[in-house]
Parts: structure tokens; sequence; C-alpha cells
């Protein structure tokens, strides 16, 4: 007698299914870069020192961390994510950085990794 199981989606050690969390970290990064670009010369001129890029991010932050249900941030603040534009992110303005003239941005980035 052999025992039939039923065929169900792979998931990985916390129940998760791959394709979700693959699909979520593709939107998030998606949407870092997008954003990045579409306000990079703000944010590069302004350094931080402009509190409308702190409530933009504060007004983004709370609603996702306090509605959103927990089976969406599952997937959307996954491990994978945090790696990838923890990682990402960093290494593409390192690269932008050494191909510019100006040093100021090289020592930041050099400083960013040590």
């Amino acid at each position: 007698m052999a025992i039939q199981y039923e065929e169900s989606p792979p998931t990985d050690v916390e129940g998760l299914s791959p394709y979700g969390v693959a699909g979520g970290t593709l939107g998030v990064l998606a949407l870092v870069l997008i954003g990045y670009h579409v306000f990079e010369q703000d944010i590069r001129v302004e350094r931080g020192k402009n509190w409308k890029w702190h409530a933009v991010y504060w007004v983004i932050a709370v609603p996702i961390i306090f509605f959103v249900p927990h089976s969406v941030t599952q997937y959307v603040f996954s491990n994978l994510t945090m790696t990838v534009v923890g990682f990402a992110v960093p290494v593409y303005e390192s690269l932008r950085a050494v191909c510019t003239p100006e040093e100021e941005d090289d020592k930041a980035w050099l400083q960013y990794w040590m």
C-alpha cells in the first residue's frame, strides 16, 4: 500500500512561499530604486538635512508598520529583502562614487564599508 501525499507549493523553513518572498524582494527593490532615481538630485544636494524627506519617510513607514497585514509584511520584510536592499543600494552607490571625479563621495562610501 503506497502512501500518497497531496502536492503543495514549496515553502522555506518559516513556511513562506519562495515565490512570494522573491516577488516581495523584487517589488521592494524596484520601489527603492525608482524612488531613489526620481528624487536623486534632491537627496544628493541636501544630504539628509531637509526635514521634508524625514517626514515623507515617516508618512510611508508608519502606515506600513501598523496597517499592512502580517501575511503581507512577512513577504515584504523577509530576510532576503533586507539583505538585497541593504546590499544592492550601497554597492550601487559605491560604484557610482568611484566613477565620479569628486573624492568626497569616495571617502563617504569607503567609510561605510569599513
